[in-house]
């Protein structure tokens, strides 16, 4: 028996979870959790993605994920 998963919606959620830890990036928490879910998710669909909305999420999810860890490494750094 196969399996067939929709990997359209998956890459649709990632960029929009990406979009969301664009912004999230200001709570270093929520912004870990948040980008790593948009990774997570466009990897998931980058195997079967038509319209490139898989690569668009794991890009966000990624700047994301990277300003997130300079803004705790700014935070820790200062005091």
């Amino acid at each position: 028996m196969r399996i067939n998963k929709n990997t359209e919606i998956y890459g649709q959620t990632a960029t929009l979870v990406g979009s969301v830890g664009l912004l999230s990036w200001l709570i270093p928490l929520i912004g870990f959790i948040v980008n790593t879910v948009a990774i997570g998710l466009g990897l998931y669909a980058v195997e079967d993605d038509r319209d490139g909305l898989a690569w668009v999420g794991i890009i966000f999810g990624g700047m994301g994920f990277i300003l997130t860890i300079l803004r705790s490494g700014l935070v820790y750094y200062y005091g």
